[in-house]
């Protein structure tokens, strides 16, 4: 049997909220991953003792957190942002390490991905004045570089902006923000965010979000709504962006991310990010056929690198 750690910031084994939730996804994945031969732990970075080794690590079959110490992992899943730097190079992640650094840095993202994004431009309060005179639409988004879940993020008029909004010595990008009120062509109206998820090449939808009315931001810890689509919803400029976008990294491997995108007014897809971390499907969202399709299809990505590693 392997051992594959789902390494996190975000575990709080006890806390009743957590068990009531997040706890009850975790202990699901892994009965789907003993499955197929994974004993699949969780680890916090202060439990990583080197190389392979975690001091420390959560175990379930569903039942009661166990702790298990000492425990050699064959591959660590990266599920929070900026912590594989925490790892030795020896140590196999999914996804590849070099994947895990674009995703860990938006502006290097967007060097690697610049034909699928909006004009984007690196920010900070030495150069601000500068990189806003290359925005050309009214309103610009800016992200903190290592930024996740929407934390840090800023949407106002780029006439507005000042220096006083960016945090010193933080590095941001600024980006013409893409209207994508008017939804996805043939599908939902609204501002929106599209996420299709990507296992070793296999991809297959994930959900929509629709923002909250007069919120420019579709992330769902700002409130949006989640809906499901299939992937035949999809009009073919979007599924041609996502077949490209895969190609492009299909030099990563192993290599389990989602793609998150939008359209514009006239129907042009614009990718928002990748993100090599993305949750587990819950199931106030989630249907079962979807859940177990998911998790499966996890697993058998989980598999097939630690196979081909060997």
């Amino acid at each position: 049997m392997y051992t594959v750690v789902n390494f996190t910031k975000i575990f709080s084994c006890g806390d009743a909220d957590f068990e009531a939730e997040l706890g009850l996804v975790y202990k699901r994945v892994t009965v789907a991953m003993e499955k197929r031969g994974i004993k699949f732990v969780f680890a916090r970075p202060a439990q990583y003792g080197g190389g392979t080794l975690f001091k420390e690590v959560y175990y379930s079959k569903g039942g009661p957190w166990e702790i298990l110490t000492d425990i050699h992992t064959d591959a660590v899943y990266i599920k929070s942002p900026n912590i594989i730097h925490l790892l030795d190079k020896e140590v196999l992640t999914i996804s590849e390490r070099g994947l895990e650094e674009i995703n860990t840095d938006k502006w290097k993202m967007y060097q690697e991905l610049a034909e699928f994004m909006a004009p984007t431009f690196p920010l900070s309060r030495e150069n601000w004045q500068t990189a806003i005179q290359n925005i050309k639409t009214e309103y610009c988004i800016i992200k903190p570089v290592d930024g996740s879940l929407g934390v840090g993020i800023i949407v106002k008029p780029v006439r507005e902006l000042i220096q006083g909004d960016l945090i010193p010595e933080k590095r941001y990008i600024v980006q013409e923000l893409i209207d994508s009120s008017k939804g996805m062509p043939g599908s939902v109206v609204g501002r929106h965010d599209i996420r299709v998820l990507v296992f070793n090449g296999k991809i297959t939808p994930a959900f929509m979000s629709i923002a909250q009315d007069n919120s420019y931001l579709a992330n769902l810890s700002r409130g949006a709504r989640k809906l499901s689509f299939s992937f035949d919803d999809i009009p073919e400029r979007g599924k041609e962006m996502i077949d490209a976008i895969e190609k492009k990294l299909s030099r990563f491997f192993p290599r389990v991310y989602s793609i998150d995108f939008l359209f514009d007014p006239e129907g042009k897809p614009y990718l928002i990010e990748i993100n090599t971390g993305p949750g587990y499907p819950y199931p106030v969202f989630h249907q079962d056929e979807y859940i177990n399709k998911i998790d499966d299809m996890l697993a058998d990505a989980f598999v097939e690198s630690l196979e081909k590693a060997k």
